[in-house]
């Protein structure tokens, strides 16, 4: 009998190798290119489809320019004498707005903290000092009477 190939065997396809993207030529900053490389590896490559990598090419743009708010402000205010108020009013202004961006675009690409949790993980609050949500708070009297029923019989 002749043999088969291994390729003839194989009911899905070989998977093609994920390359990890390269960062866009609009990130100019070496600053720019490390956060991009830091926020592409900080999920799976599969989690990088082409239209969120223009997302995330926005992302790392308005983090720098926040970056660079926050570092100018720190400076203004770490230096004695004299302060340039409206300077300082005005970067706080934008650093306030590029917050709120990078806040919305990193919600868009799942990039927070809550972005990961799953069901499982939910049911486990209670296991961490959190509040048992499976008790209805009209039906905590009653549970508060079983518990103290249990602990007398025993």
């Amino acid at each position: 009998m002749p043999r088969k190939s291994a390729s003839s065997l194989g009911i899905a396809p070989l998977a093609e190798p994920v390359i990890m993207p390269e960062s866009p030529r609009t990130l100019v900053t070496e600053r720019q290119k490390q956060i991009w490389a830091d926020c592409i590896t900080s999920r799976p490559l599969t989690h990088w489809d082409r239209p969120s990598q223009a997302l995330l090419a926005e992302l790392v743009s308005h983090l720098d320019l926040f970056e660079r708010c926050s570092d100018e402000i720190n400076a203004e205010l770490g230096t004695f004498g004299p302060r340039d108020h409206d300077r300082i009013n005005q970067l706080s202004i934008v650093r306030a707005c590029e917050g709120r961006l990078v806040q919305s675009m990193a919600s868009k690409l799942r990039l927070t903290p809550s972005s990961v949790l799953t069901q499982a993980a939910g049911r486990t609050a209670k296991e961490h000092g959190g509040k048992d949500f499976a008790v209805k708070p009209w039906q905590e009297g009653a549970a508060k009477r079983k518990a103290v029923k249990a602990d007398g019989a025993a």
